[in-house]
């Protein structure tokens, strides 16, 4: 959000995954910094939901993989190829190349899918209501 619309969230929602701990340390604080007359017990910065409570972000990486993500998870490991040599992780040049092309090939990917999934047009159903989720 920084980076496309120069703006940080109030508030990051995600499920309780262990690999959140550092977007919560982040938000929090830029949220100090840029709106300390904000109370974080108020409205807090980082909340984190079980996954089971969270299922329209759950629902869409399913979509993702489907859409491009079991292609970005076969290319990576390619790399891991013995015979063909890709990659050795005990070359620090194979590494810094990794670290630097992968991120963002795989940000590339992420925000495709999510334009994809921001103008895609869900299915009618007569027997259930249906809530259309955007990924920001």
């Amino acid at each position: 959000m920084v980076e496309e619309y120069g703006e940080i969230p109030l508030q990051l929602t995600v499920d309780g995954g262990t690999e959140t701990g550092q977007m919560r340390a982040c938000l929090t604080a830029l949220r100090q910094i840029y709106t300390p007359d904000l109370a974080l017990d108020k409205v807090p910065a980082f909340v984190a939901l079980k996954s089971s409570d969270n299922i329209p972000i759950e629902t869409s990486w399913h979509y993702m993989r489907t859409y491009n993500g079991k292609d970005l998870k076969a290319a990576i490991l390619l790399t891991k190829d013995a015979d063909k040599r890709y990659f050795n992780p005990m070359d620090q040049l194979h590494i810094n190349l990794f670290n630097w092309v992968w991120p963002k090939i795989a940000q590339k990917s992420v925000a495709e899918f999510r334009d994809y999934w921001n103008h895609h047009r869900p299915a009618n159903s007569m027997k259930k209501s249906c809530q259309v989720v955007s990924i920001p």
